[in-house]
């Protein structure tokens, strides 16, 4: 098992910077490996916001009544495409400098990173 540290380095003023540790089972044994882990980590994040937004706090989509695999699957596609523009939005907020044309495409820039340029 190895493990992965990362410190920012110039946070914003006012700011605490964000000191993150985490174990793993993978290889780590240069600096690529470990820049590798740590953007699996934020990308984990994002996923983990989508499913935040899907459960009981959110859209709560596992208290549907619906009966009928193709109505789920129809609502589950349509609660994937809000929590996508949700998740888009937020980053909207969170990176006002990032120009719009990139945060409400309808192939959003990180999923381009995540899933690749098929995403659609």
């Amino acid at each position: 098992m190895d493990a992965v540290e990362a410190v920012e380095l110039n946070p914003p003023d006012g700011v605490e910077p964000v000191h993150w540790r985490s174990l793993t089972t993978h290889a780590v044994t240069t600096d690529d490996q470990a820049l590798s882990m740590i953007q699996w980590y934020r990308w984990r994040w994002h996923i983990e916001q989508l499913f935040a937004i899907l459960q009981p706090r959110g859209l709560d989509i596992e208290s549907s009544q619906l009966e009928s695999v193709t109505a789920l699957q129809k609502l589950t596609v349509l609660a994937l495409s809000v929590a996508r523009q949700v998740i888009q939005l937020t980053l909207g907020r969170d990176h006002p400098e990032a120009e719009a044309s990139v945060l409400l495409s309808p192939q959003p820039h990180w999923c381009r990173k995540v899933l690749g340029a098929k995403y659609r």
